[in-house]
């Protein structure tokens, strides 16, 4: 999440690449980030996932985003 914090809409990026910029989720299209804004009172982050190493990138509280990194 901190490396997103480095990111904005004119950042390079590879195909396919999901990342937060700002509040919003942004996804890799044609090289540039298109953003896409959370639903009311969500916010982007990146998660560890639960049965397999990685993260997702996800809209959600920052309630929820803390308790999943803290387990």
């Amino acid at each position: 999440n901190q490396q997103f914090n480095q990111l904005n809409a004119n950042s390079p990026c590879a195909a396919d690449q999901t990342s937060c910029i700002k509040e919003d989720l942004a996804q890799c299209v044609g090289g540039e980030f298109v953003t896409t804004a959370c639903p009311s009172g969500l916010l982007c982050f990146s998660l560890p996932l639960v049965n397999s190493p990685g993260t997702s990138v996800t809209c959600t509280t920052e309630e929820d985003a803390a308790r999943r990194m803290n387990a």
